[in-house]
């Protein structure tokens, strides 16, 4: 019998910068996760980016990411969850 570990990490990436490079693009980074707070290997990033009536998802392996195609005089909420992790599987006899 073969088990798959899922861990589930203990809190979402903290955004420590957004900076905007336009009127329609801002830069936002932010600090990983420590290996304890991770709960295993963090397999990347999904930002969401939710503004009037739509929410855009964006996936990425760095700790920073360009989102373009801001509307001007728009408010947007922007959060960064990880992607997901898995352990490797583990093998029960």
């Amino acid at each position: 019998m073969t088990n798959i570990n899922v861990s589930v990490p203990q809190r979402a990436p903290r955004i420590t910068e957004i900076t905007a490079a336009s009127a329609t693009e801002v830069m936002v980074s932010w600090e990983a996760l420590s290996p304890q707070e991770a709960n295993g290997e963090v397999l990347g990033y999904r930002v969401l980016v939710h503004g009037g009536d739509s929410t855009e998802s964006h996936t990425t392996q760095l700790q920073r990411l360009m989102i373009d195609s801001l509307l001007s005089y728009t408010q947007y909420k922007i959060q960064v969850r990880n992607k997901g992790q898995i352990i490797l599987p583990v093998v029960m006899i």
